[in-house]
């Protein structure tokens, strides 16, 4: 053996993607070999690992990309490195609720929307709670296209100023962006004019497995 060649000789994967690399062996004469053992290495654990068929697998975790070299040896002899580069990792964008703006008069009733965006996160569940003013009421809660379509439910209790929404479902389907659900509220006849505002707090979200998701900035809410 006095030769080993790798190719590609270079190659880009995303974060945690693959790449199969070949390597031949060849005698002093130029001729291939076979029934060689190879042994895989990767210069820069923290950009990709190989494995013993050399194929290497990202695992950059961080916003830039990094670069690995690939190379196999044997009887001491050691290929050409071929360079891998890794890309960063996409960025994480946490889910995020936002409650309606919504305008009327004393005494009226209005449905408030709440959307939800998830992100690049994918949310099975979730919890949060809304901050009522005086002068509000609630009413009913209706699921909306989202829900609907991971076939998840909504329940709502409300303690004191506090009016709690838990979504959840029997399966672990994700939740998509758009419209979670409408709250329905009444303003008490003889509310003064202005705006009534309605905070979102106590947000929890969580996998599919079950495990909590960080939570983004919520959007709260206002009854004018």
């Amino acid at each position: 053996l006095t030769s080993i060649a790798i190719t590609p000789a270079a190659a880009t994967i995303a974060a945690s993607g693959t790449q199969q690399f070949s390597a031949v062996a060849r005698d002093q004469f130029g001729a291939a070999m076979s029934g060689v053992a190879l042994t895989w290495a990767s210069s820069n654990a923290a950009a990709a690992s190989v494995n013993a068929s050399g194929l290497a697998t990202g695992a950059n975790v961080g916003a830039s990309a990094l670069t690995s070299n690939i190379t196999a040896s044997a009887s001491g002899v050691t290929s050409n490195a071929a360079v891998l580069t890794v890309s960063a990792a996409p960025a994480v964008v946490a889910p995020t609720l936002a409650a309606g703006s919504v305008s009327a008069v004393s005494g009226a009733t209005v449905d408030l929307p709440i959307t939800f965006n998830t992100g690049s996160a994918s949310v099975a569940g979730l919890q949060f709670n809304l901050t009522l003013p005086a002068g509000l009421s609630t009413g009913t809660v209706t699921a909306g296209a989202v829900l609907n379509a991971a076939a998840k439910s909504v329940t709502a209790n409300r303690s004191g100023n506090t009016w709690t929404f838990i979504v959840f479902g029997l399966n672990q389907t994700a939740i998509g962006s758009g419209s979670l659900l409408t709250a329905r509220l009444s303003i008490a006849p003889g509310t003064a004019a202005g705006v009534l505002s309605l905070p979102v707090s106590g947000v929890v979200y969580s996998d599919p497995a079950g495990a909590p998701i960080a939570a983004g900035t919520s959007a709260n809410g206002a009854v004018t």
